[in-house]
């Protein structure tokens, strides 16, 4: 065995264009086992789309199948989108994919950087499959998590949930922020995080969620009691993080 035992991180597409706005299309794709032992040490893809872009209006997603072994982590990385207006609104689909996650994976992660406007997704028809070993607090269909603090507003963000479906057992999202470090999208107030709706068949329309009552455990007992005035116990074992 190598005196290097530390497994790599690789990513399956990871297009370093920061700030330029970038018009992504991968539809009808199977992305197989990418695991790989080197010298006894396991490694692999880490994050599938590491999104390093402004993703473009008209980007999207669709039609994918994606095996437990094709990352380790999370599937799509959305960590900069380009700004949309009131009238043309950034449009990013992801539809009628098949997610069969790893052990504490994600399919979707939104973590945009900066105070992204006018921006919709449509998260329709997709599968989620999480591993039976995972710790369902910290996946679910998709999770929030800002990129540090250089995510200052994500109020111009929707998220439009449709027909998704998912293990009676898993979230469907839940949001995420490391203390001490998101600090700006720690917050009680709501128009700073993404708007969230969920497709209703009984009413035929769209009702909106809040996203406080997703929140992962970590961030309403270290972060956001102690903005209400309760000084929770903070529990001394370290809890694993989602996200990047």
């Amino acid at each position: 065995m190598s005196g290097n035992t530390t497994p790599q991180k690789y990513y399956g597409f990871k297009p370093e264009r920061w700030g330029k706005s970038t018009k992504l299309v991968f539809e009808n794709n199977f992305f197989g086992d990418n695991t790989v032992y080197e010298e006894d040490v396991q490694s692999g893809i880490f994050n599938f789309f590491e999104l390093n872009c402004a993703v473009a209006n008209g980007s999207k997603f669709n039609n994918n199948t994606f095996v437990k072994g094709s990352c380790a982590h999370n599937m799509i990385n959305f960590y900069q989108v380009e700004d949309g207006t009131e009238t043309e609104p950034t449009v990013i689909e992801v539809k009628n994919n098949v997610f069969d996650c790893a052990v504490d994976s994600n399919p979707i992660r939104i973590g945009c950087k900066g105070a992204p406007k006018n921006v919709e997704f449509y998260f329709e028809g997709n599968e989620y499959t999480p591993d039976p070993g995972t710790d369902h607090d910290w996946t679910g269909l998709f999770f929030i998590q800002p990129w540090t603090t250089e995510t200052t507003d994500m109020g111009g963000i929707s998220i439009y949930l449709k027909h998704n479906v998912i293990n009676d057992d898993a979230q469907l999202f839940y949001y995420d922020a490391k203390p001490g470090r998101d600090v700006k999208l720690v917050t009680l107030d709501e128009s700073l995080l993404p708007k969230v709706y969920l497709w209703d068949d009984s009413i035929n329309d769209y009702r909106k969620l809040s996203v406080l009552e997703y929140l992962d455990a970590r961030t309403y007992e270290e972060e956001l009691l102690p903005l209400m005035g309760v000084n929770p116990e903070i529990p001394e074992e370290p809890i694993t993080e989602g996200g990047e």
